[in-house]
């Protein structure tokens, strides 16, 4: 599956009969579904130190309420790590997009701070700069690619539903 076959569904699709629409929170788009049986939504965390864990705890809530079983904690994982370089970088947006489609859960964090991010190596006693080497290993993909305004960049993992 490429990162094109997982474009965003229409602006306003009728989702099935048999879809239970969630109850969007403040900043935060409802699911969509399509008839692939995608859903996403989207939410702005807060640039400060309460970003990456509330955007932990929304993409926990999101998926648990979906029903992904399996998967969950690698892309919860990936959405505070890429939520943390943003407000550490100090971006001034930060927009999480999550996405469910088949096997694969697609997490998308776009921001606006300049740079681009590397999984590097850490020393042993250091108490950063691990985080994306530990996304690149549980992702069957990810990257980060250039955005249109108002975010500069788009950091993405590929997470199988195991």
């Amino acid at each position: 599956m490429t990162p094109s076959s997982l474009a965003a569904p229409p602006a306003s699709p009728a989702p099935p009969s048999d879809a239970t629409p969630a109850v969007p929170r403040p900043h935060e788009t409802p699911p969509h579904v399509d008839s692939v049986h995608v859903r996403s939504t989207s939410w702005h965390p807060p640039n400060n130190p309460s970003g990456p864990a509330l955007s932990r705890r929304q993409a926990r809530d999101v998926l648990d309420k979906w029903g992904v079983a399996a998967g969950v904690d690698d892309a919860v994982l990936a959405v505070c790590e890429f939520v943390t370089n943003a407000v550490r970088a100090q971006a001034s947006y930060i927009a999480v997009h999550l996405r469910v489609r088949n096997d694969l859960i697609r997490v998308e964090v776009h921001d606006s701070a300049d740079g681009w991010p590397t999984a590097g190596v850490a020393e042993v006693d250091a108490s950063s700069g691990r985080g994306l080497a530990i996304v690149a290993a549980l992702a069957r993909s990810w990257g980060c690619s250039a955005t249109p305004v108002p975010a500069v960049k788009c950091v993405w993992a590929e997470i199988p539903v195991r």
